[in-house]
């Protein structure tokens, strides 16, 4: 049976490999990596909420044109939406959003105000998404949430 061992020892080599989900959270950040796909629950909504808000004023307080503005809030809201798992293929729609936004001739808070209504609605989208992706704790299924790493 040495084929199972190489197996196995190929399997530990493997997971050692990747980043452990144990690992410290970005510098200035509470959060660690989500996995990308898995579906939020309600507190890291409220802290990508929180997350996203800060970013918005951050970036509204340092940035002095708009052009400034969108590039500190796009390295922000991408960042941000990668620790929280979102898809690139959404994160890199929201940040196209951004851009058109800040494409248009418009005031600043004009333009604060529609940023945090973008971002609000992503979130939004990633809570329903995160509420249909998990029935089973809706339906009363066993055996379905199993945690692997724990």
């Amino acid at each position: 049976m040495a084929g199972i061992g190489g197996v196995g020892a190929a399997l530990a080599n493997y997971t050692s490999s990747l980043p452990s989900p144990f690992s410290s959270a970005p510098a200035g950040g509470d959060a660690s990596q989500i996995q990308p796909g898995s579906p939020l629950s309600a507190d890291q909504i409220t802290q990508l909420r929180r997350k996203l808000q800060q970013a918005i004023e951050q970036a509204f307080s340092q940035g002095k044109t708009p052009e400034e503005i969108n590039k500190l809030l796009q390295k922000k809201v991408s960042d941000t939406l990668s620790q929280f798992g979102v898809s690139d293929s959404d994160r890199s729609s929201t940040l196209s959003q951004l851009s058109q936004l800040f494409n248009a001739e418009a005031p600043a808070d004009q333009l604060k105000s529609q940023a945090q209504d973008l971002l609000q609605g992503v979130v939004d989208n990633l809570q329903g998404v995160a509420a249909v992706a998990s029935p089973a704790s809706q339906n009363g299924s066993v055996g379905q949430n199993v945690d692997l790493l724990g």
